[in-house]
């Protein structure tokens, strides 16, 4: 791990600490949860993560989470009850499974065992703060992924400054400072709404394509905190009828609606709350943006974000990156609403990872699906078969078959990347016991281009529901009811396409005899038909020197030239620099000297 990135992962773990050590987190929780860093990037691959992060709004949940307090009553292990007993955490689960369907038995559960160090514990463990450190030490321990893709983000904009921090922009050259989109009252629920919203989205330049009117705002302006300023400023400004239902902000009402006056009356920051919404992240010193796509399914029932990136190592060499959140459910039904609303109609999803492939270019498309391979595995009709057919690979690929069946025999079940289950903290009886235990966060690519090098972080598989009731996320060391999915995709030089990379220390030389080298090509190793050589601060001079050379000896041509500035990050204390970076396309000269 690089020296400078090293102190900032030092600060973040620090700061995590600090933070939960003040909310009563045990030392031995603390040290369990701590993250450990993966193996590097190989060479011409894309790193991407993928993660749902739980949208701070809807973390309070009553998720069954693993006591973490210093200061538990019941002892490690064991969970409080009303009457004083403490409850082996196991036994616990048993009685949560049997209650399943039998509405009194489910309540007797929720009575018994919602006490206020339970609440506490939960608190803890889905406090926003803290989670927000983690997510970024996750960044750093993924070993600084190039591609970020979020979904439930309702922090954009701060979480965007961290991540600048680590090298990572989401906005186009043109964009200015972030401005929450509720500001602005946007509703793509109608033709002419989602026309507004997606021009409003692409204007503004950021990455982000919040859910308008969500339900993660709604629950943060509802919290006890909020909701005392915001009702004498719903009421003064006479918006009873409008917003309100019951004493709270009713669901969805704030789309079309501009909050900036309700926020300022209320004393609340516009900028500290916000939609929850898909975000796309990428490494600043490896990409450059080209253009920013908002694609808004019929209705205004979701929609997609699309970014067109390029290398710039490699001028030549583009992709698209597809970032998407379907709607929840994990019955038939949902799934036939998200294959008719979202995906299959025309519109929606297939269609447009279609219109891209037509230029050619890698595509990545990257989403919690809320779907997982095998709902569809009887029926043939799935969002997984309707998706791998019109993308053509998975990172999944060698799990599922393209209809969703499990292809392994063994002892583990099949990977899931949700793990969660709600106990009785949670306002609905009825979802208690109900355990997630799916693949739901998927990575497709086109394989013409791409392939999967692996999975950088090893995929989540259990040998039964029951020991992943053991692992359940939340949890202080992931801060998501979601695993994050983390892997390489190979994405080779096209053809016979070969890069050179200038180090310092070594004369232009060494350089020219390695490119003619590459021309002349080998037994094992056909001739290079074009170079790109590259070089950073002290060494463009070296570059441009090999470059020369090649073409005065009439071994190649120089095609294109592109020069650019890459920010260093200081060591230690010392600041940011920008240095100077250079490559060069060399064409191979055929016998007549031409390229």
């Amino acid at each position: 791990m690089d020296v400078s990135v090293s102190a900032k992962c030092s600060a973040l773990e620090k700061a995590r600490r600090t933070r939960l050590r003040s909310l009563g987190v045990s030392d031995a929780a603390l040290k369990e949860s701590e993250l450990h860093p993966l193996e590097a990037r190989p060479g011409d691959c894309i790193r991407v993560l993928q993660w749902n992060l739980l949208a701070d709004g809807m973390s309070d949940d009553g998720f069954l989470v693993n006591d973490v307090l210093r200061d538990w009553p019941a002892g490690a292990g064991n969970v409080p009850t009303t009457d004083g007993e403490a409850v082996r955490f196991d036994t616990l689960l048993t009685q949560m499974i049997r209650a399943r369907g039998d509405s009194d038995a489910l309540e007797t559960l929720k009575s018994r065992f919602n006490v206020p160090e339970a609440e506490k514990n939960a608190e803890v463990i889905v406090d926003w703060k803290a989670r927000e450190l983690q997510i970024q030490l996750q960044v750093i321990a993924a070993g600084q992924p190039d591609l970020l893709v979020f979904q439930e983000c309702d922090h954009y904009g701060p979480l965007s400054e961290g991540l600048a921090k680590l090298g990572y922009t989401s906005v186009l050259p043109t964009a200015k400072s972030y401005e929450p989109a509720h500001l602005c009252g946007l509703d793509p629920h109608s033709i002419e709404g989602a026309k507004e919203y997606r021009a409003a989205i692409e204007r503004k330049g950021h990455a982000f394509l919040p859910n308008a009117g969500s339900t993660a705002m709604n629950c943060q302006l509802n919290r006890s905190s909020n909701l005392e300023k915001v009702l004498p400023a719903v009421q003064k400004l006479g918006l009873e009828e409008k917003l309100l239902r019951d004493g709270l902000i009713k669901r969805r009402s704030f789309r079309g609606f501009a909050s900036g006056p309700l926020l300022d009356e209320a004393c609340i920051n516009p900028h500290s709350i916000d939609d929850d919404g898909v975000a796309i992240f990428w490494r600043a010193d490896r990409f450059a943006v080209l253009s920013l796509h908002v694609r808004v399914f019929p209705d205004g029932n979701g929609g997609a974000l699309q970014i067109r990136l390029r290398e710039r190592s490699c001028e030549a060499r583009q992709f698209v990156i597809i970032g998407a959140h379907l709607s929840s459910g994990d019955d038939i039904k949902s799934e036939e609403r998200r294959l008719s609303e979202q995906v299959d109609v025309t519109g929606g999803l297939c269609e447009m990872v279609q219109e891209v492939q037509c230029a050619g270019e890698p595509v990545v498309l990257c989403m919690d699906a809320n779907s997982h391979p095998q709902i569809g595995a009887d029926s043939g009709t799935s969002v997984w078969h309707s998706l791998h057919k019109v993308m053509g690979a998975s990172v999944w690929d060698s799990h599922f078959d393209t209809t969703g069946n499990f292809l392994e025999s063994g002892p583990l079940d099949p990977p899931v990347t949700s793990n969660k289950l709600r106990g009785p903290l949670s306002g609905q009886a009825k979802k208690i016991g109900l355990h997630s235990y799916y693949c739901i966060d998927h990575i497709f690519f086109t394989p013409k281009e791409l392939s999967l090098q692996g999975h950088a972080l090893p995929p989540k598989q259990f040998t039964s529901d029951a020991e992943a009731r053991d692992s359940l996320n939340p949890s202080l060391s992931c801060p998501s009811d979601h695993y994050p999915v983390v892997v390489d995709l190979a994405w080779p030089l096209p053809g016979s396409t070969v890069r050179l990379k200038v180090a310092s220390g070594k004369p232009a030389s060494v350089y020219v005899r390695a490119a003619a080298e590459l021309f002349r090509g080998a037994e094992d190793k056909p001739a290079a038909s074009e170079l790109y050589i590259d070089a950073l601060g002290s060494t463009v001079g070296v570059a441009a020197e090999v470059a020369n050379s090649l073409e005065k000896n009439g071994l190649g041509k120089i095609a294109r030239i592109h020069t650019d500035y890459q920010e260093m990050q200081g060591r230690g204390s010392r600041p940011s620099s920008l240095r100077p970076k250079i490559v060069i396309l060399v064409k191979k000269a055929n016998d007549n000297g031409a390229a």
